[in-house]
């Protein structure tokens, strides 16, 4: 198993705020929760963020907008589904407490067309 980082290492990796490196971690890195509130990130996980984040370099920037895809366009794909790590004896015997819990990143669902709302 890789090691893992906490919010301070990914900022000071990133050079950028602590909650900045906070935002970024639950909304676009692959995380997991230790224990309540600890977030941490895998190696591995953030060299995936900075590879979907890092662009190629261009030879020539374009003046026109960029195009973003429509609504038809998009499409959305469920993430798989999250996975858990139960330790009873660290949890003081309790078998259904979670110590670990693997979180997905947040997708927001596809805008819903005008007549399917209060249908």
């Amino acid at each position: 198993m890789s090691a893992l980082l906490d919010a301070p290492e990914i900022a000071r990796r990133l050079n950028v705020s602590r909650a900045t490196a906070y935002r970024e971690i639950r909304g676009r890195m692959l995380h997991v929760v230790v224990g309540k509130r600890a977030l941490r990130v895998t190696e591995a996980a953030f060299a995936a963020y900075l590879d979907r984040r890092t662009a190629p370099p261009t030879a020539q920037r374009s003046t026109a907008p960029a195009k973003r895809p429509g609504p038809a366009t998009r499409t959305a794909t469920a993430p798989p589904p999250a996975t858990s790590v139960t330790d009873s004896a660290a949890a003081g015997g309790d078998p259904d407490r979670r110590l670990v819990r693997l979180v997905h990143p947040r997708i927001k669902p596809p805008p819903q067309p005008d007549g399917a709302q209060g249908a």
